[in-house]
């Protein structure tokens, strides 16, 4: 019984931990559309009001021709637990917002 209890708990804070990584790396995206079309490369950090959780963003370009407009590719990974459990998003931005 007590075995079912301490995995109960240890799933419960999983699902807590996804769903701050959730809201934290849709607030990031948030900020990177913000400031407009992303410059290439990567960044790193650590979410000031919740310093167990970091990030790592990486921009990349993604062109095709045809639509006559750059995009960038951007990939967001969340890290908590010393970098042990990571959630991970990408989005893609074109130069006409």
């Amino acid at each position: 019984m007590l075995g079912a209890v301490n995995k109960n708990l240890v799933l419960a804070s999983q699902s807590k931990n996804i769903t701050i990584a959730s809201f934290l790396a849709q607030r990031k995206l948030g900020e990177v559309e913000i400031e407009g079309f992303p410059e290439i490369g990567n960044q790193e950090g650590v979410f000031e009001e919740q310093p167990e959780f970091g990030w790592y963003l990486s921009v990349q370009p993604y062109n095709i021709e045809q639509l006559g407009t750059e995009i960038r590719i951007v990939i967001l990974t969340i890290t908590w637990d010393e970098g042990d459990r990571e959630f991970t998003v990408a989005t893609a931005i074109s130069d006409h917002g």
